[in-house]
């Protein structure tokens, strides 16, 4: 019998301990989103540093801004990664700067411009372009830009719903591509990517989190992404 209390005593003191780590956010399951060009750059590096210190479990998901932000607001996610344009204008949640996305121009490996180290958007015109469709905010940005910046209207000559396929179309010689750099992570053979000089940061790439929920283990791994982000070679070619 007093075998069978001691370990029924060792359990419930193990059980209570955990209980208590959970409580605190010292343990659990993360649940975390993130946008695709973040998941193909910095943030496998990022949970890998979070996860050799804190042996509970992340559960990831692939998520646009939007989605990850409604499900932060829901309580169905602890932390995401997501992008915007400007600052945070959302009070109610807690936010943490991780880097500046800035604007890269995708050239085939071939071009005259491709030994450059950088280049301006007057350098590109007259080439052709591939860019989403016309009615969507990128592809007027690129209108924008080329006017400010380049005194002319560019060429769009292949359009694409899909911009993972620009690279693919540059690569062949076909056109150029002006993308946030985490977007030409990884560079494909035949391109080269190279810095733009004189244009604002495509986007600014952001943790955001409930306030005061899980705050440690969100800490955590806010402490690692933000590491990560900041690592020299993130952005490619700029």
């Amino acid at each position: 019998m007093l075998a069978h209390a001691d370990a029924l005593l060792a359990q419930a003191d193990a059980v209570e301990r955990e209980l208590a780590a959970l409580t605190k956010g010292e343990s659990g399951t993360l649940r975390m989103g993130g946008f695709f060009t973040a998941w193909a750059t910095f943030l496998p590096t990022g949970v890998a540093a979070f996860s050799r210190a804190h042996p509970g479990g992340v559960e990831l998901h692939q998520l646009e801004p939007a989605p990850a932000i409604r499900g932060v607001r829901a309580g169905e996610l602890d932390l995401a990664v997501v992008y915007g344009f400007g600052s945070p204008d959302e009070a109610a949640l807690e936010w943490t700067h991780l880097l500046d996305d800035p604007y890269a121009v995708a050239l085939p490996s071939r071009h005259r411009l491709a030994a450059r180290r950088e280049v301006t958007l007057a350098d590109l015109a007259g080439e052709r372009w591939v860019s989403p469709p016309s009615d969507t905010p990128y592809t007027q940005v690129l209108r924008r830009l080329c006017r400010e910046h380049g005194d002319f209207e560019p060429d769009v000559a292949y359009e694409t719903g899909d911009i993972a396929m620009a690279q693919p179309i540059v690569a062949a010689g076909l056109a150029v591509a002006l993308l946030p750099a985490l977007g030409l992570v990884p560079t494909h053979a035949g391109v080269t990517v190279r810095g733009l000089r004189s244009t604002p940061a495509a986007r600014s790439v952001w943790t955001v989190e409930p306030p005061n929920r899980r705050a440690r283990v969100t800490s955590a791994m806010n402490e690692a992404l933000v590491h990560a982000a900041r690592q020299p070679g993130v952005t490619p070619g700029v």
